[in-house]
């Protein structure tokens, strides 16, 4: 985190950001290629983030946003609802109990669960791990903040993590638990996009739409082609890892602060009393985005 911290530091000392040579080629939709250097993770290989060409970037992106849409979200509620609900019934039962609880580590469980259920309809099931501790994520999340280094010397780490995938478990274990359990993660999207691709061919009544319907159906006069399994696999990597990482952060983040300010604690209590007088009546997220202090 410092190390971003003070690359975003000496990036905004030593370039003009609001300059228009700069906006022209970093602004959205800009028709120059990404710098390299941001995006040449050994991770993220294969996946449409770390493509830094325009040319090739941009058809899979357009593959790939039609199942983050609104809509789709909106499609996708009640599997969304549903992890989020049994993650609110074990802080329920947490707080019956008098037990100290992780939120940190259950935020992580609950969003990895929301994303694998949004995604690919089957939810990882981390909120089952006793006390949030699931052995497929903590390792993972905490090597993260490791794999920073990797952006800086992403040969190095390239040639590291090649090697690590081709040894025995045994050995790769030995140095790092969080490797080996890195690639089983990356085995487990890659088996659940397999999964999705083979039934991509059943009839409507029998699919289940995914976030990855595009991409196997692609427009072949919009210049789309399927990604090979491999790298739709590593896309899928990233919505796990990402999503987790980055929701959880929010999460916790934002339950830190309003326990650091009990005003804006009773205030968001008392909203959200006024919007769900019944608490086995959940509304909908349409009524919630119209909750003032709350958004």
């Amino acid at each position: 985190m410092s190390m971003s911290i003070a690359s975003l530091f000496l990036h905004c000392l030593y370039v003009d950001v609001h300059s228009p040579s700069h906006l022209s080629i970093f602004k959205t939709g800009s028709k120059f290629d990404k710098d390299s250097h941001f995006y040449n993770h050994p991770a993220l290989r294969g996946s449409f983030f770390g493509d830094s060409r325009r040319k090739t970037v941009i058809p899979r992106r357009r593959m790939l946003a039609p199942g983050f849409s609104p809509e789709a979200i909106r499609r996708g509620e009640s599997r969304v609802v549903e992890c989020i609900e049994k993650f609110m019934h074990m802080l329920g039962a947490h707080a019956k109990s008098g037990r100290p609880v992780d939120l940190t580590r259950g935020f992580m469980c609950s969003a990895a669960d929301v994303v694998m259920n949004f995604a690919f309809h089957k939810p990882y099931n981390a909120l089952d791990a006793k006390d949030f501790q699931s052995e497929l994520l903590v390792p993972v999340v905490d090597f993260m903040g490791m794999q920073q280094w990797a952006f800086y010397f992403p040969k190095l780490f390239g040639a590291f993590f090649t090697t690590m995938s081709i040894l025995p478990t045994w050995i790769v274990e030995a140095p790092s638990k969080a490797i080996r359990t890195q690639q089983n993660c990356f085995q487990m999207c890659y088996n659940q996009v397999k999964d999705l691709q083979s039934q991509s061919t059943k009839s409507e009544k029998e699919y289940t739409a995914s976030v990855f319907d595009n991409t196997f159906n692609p427009n072949i006069e919009k210049g789309q082609v399927t990604p090979c399994l491999d790298n739709l696999a590593a896309d899928a990597y990233v919505f796990v890892l990402a999503g987790t990482s980055t929701a959880s952060l929010t999460l916790i983040t934002g339950v830190f602060e309003l326990l650091d300010h009990p005003d804006m604690m009773k205030r968001v209590k008392e909203e959200l009393w006024r919007a769900i007088p019944d608490a086995q009546t959940m509304p909908n997220w349409t009524s919630l985005e119209t909750l003032p202090y709350l958004v």
